[in-house]
């Protein structure tokens, strides 16, 4: 038979381990530890989303777009362009990568995912696509770790001669 006095030990030490979860509990819920932004490291402009999947960071699909929602874009020479790109992953990690135009680079990223699934990345404000050259351009997100194990997308644009509209 156990005494009351054993019996008052397990209780007060029962009571000490869920003080212990509510205060780690109420860790978790403190701002910027939510689901819904982008925790402390994030790039600017980048938003994810998604719920914390276990593991290392593996990307599963790439989708780029411009500023119009699509995959292409004709504009007139000296305009201003940005692209987007939107990344599907589960897991966390870092994810180095680099945006390309023609081949040559003009954005390197660094981002530690740390949760959620979706990651929409838009080119930095001050990173300009060329559009000074007359001609078919093609854009390009390298991803440089994590591995894939697929194709990575293009998106085109094409600069005509004309001038741009004010």
């Amino acid at each position: 038979m156990v005494s009351a006095a054993a019996q008052s030990l397990r209780r007060l030490a029962m009571g000490a381990t869920a003080v212990a979860l509510a205060v780690a509990l109420a860790a978790c819920a403190a701002p910027g530890a939510t689901r819904d932004h982008a925790p402390p490291a994030a790039a600017p402009g980048a938003v994810i989303t998604g719920t914390t999947t276990p593991g290392p960071l593996r990307v599963e699909r790439l989708e780029l777009v411009f500023d119009n929602g699509f995959g292409t874009i004709t504009l007139p020479r000296d305009s201003r362009l940005a692209a987007t790109a939107i990344l599907r992953y589960r897991g966390s990690g870092s994810l180095r990568a680099e945006w390309r135009v023609d081949g040559r680079p003009v954005e390197l990223v660094n981002q530690i995912i740390t949760h959620g699934s979706t990651l929409r990345l838009p080119l930095a404000p001050t990173t300009v696509l060329p559009t000074f050259e007359p001609g078919p351009h093609t854009v390009t997100l390298s991803i440089l770790a994590p591995q894939v194990a697929f194709d990575l997308p293009a998106i085109h644009y094409f600069v005509t001669l004309d001038a741009p509209r004010d």
